[in-house]
């Protein structure tokens, strides 16, 4: 009789503990919310006329290795937000693969992203192509200090592949998390910042420059 009580304690104990952990999981899904597909768009930086990396051209970075601003005469959409190239040539470059040529996570500073994963407006004059993929870095005047993510990037990985590919993929992490509704800040350094996001990112910016 008592091992059988024993074993009636020990199965009530392992139902309470398979309780608590299926509770613990719906828990954590439930920090998790699905976004909409405009939620989405929000999630690009873009100024307030949708307009992305501040209308330079992301072609420009790979057939040219160089920041080049574009036109809106030659304008393409992809992901929701607008890009500007510099000729046809480059439209026709864009349109057929533009996955190829679209800044990584969503056009923030990819230094930010594979630390803190928070959202941080890049400057387009602040670049690197790792891996077949356009990183944008935050770079500006900030406090006293003038501050280069590309530089801090080099800092930290050393320009050594290895270690380069391992911040990139931090930082694939923390974007994959963040579109699949990941709760996010969004960091701002400088006056100049508030002009490469719209309305709707703006007003959720926390100002760090203060």
């Amino acid at each position: 009789m008592k091992i059988i009580m024993s074993l009636v304690k020990i199965g009530a104990i392992v139902c309470v503990c398979c309780a608590l952990l299926a509770c613990q999981k719906t828990t954590n899904n439930d920090s998790v919310t699905a976004l909409t597909e405009q939620q989405k768009v929000n999630l690009m930086q873009q100024n307030d006329q949708g307009v992305a990396i501040d209308g330079y051209s992301p072609v420009s970075y790979f057939e040219r290795g160089k920041a080049e601003p574009g036109s809106p005469q030659f304008s393409a959409h992809y992901n929701g937000v607008t890009y500007w190239l510099t000729d046809s040539a480059q439209l026709l470059a864009f349109n057929a693969n533009p996955e190829k040529y679209a800044p990584a996570h969503g056009g923030w500073c990819s230094l930010m992203m594979s630390g803190s994963g928070n959202l941080t407006p890049a400057n387009p004059e602040s670049w690197k192509i790792v891996n077949g993929k356009l990183l944008l870095f935050w770079a500006g005047q900030y406090k006293d200090m003038q501050i280069s993510g590309l530089k801090n990037w080099a800092s930290k990985t050393n320009n050594e592949t290895d270690r380069e590919l391992k911040r990139l993929a931090d930082a694939e992490e923390q974007w994959q998390e963040i579109q699949q509704g990941k709760n996010t800040g969004l960091v701002i350094f400088s006056q100049k910042d508030n002009e490469r996001l719209n309305a709707q990112q703006r007003a959720m910016a926390k100002d760090a420059s203060q």
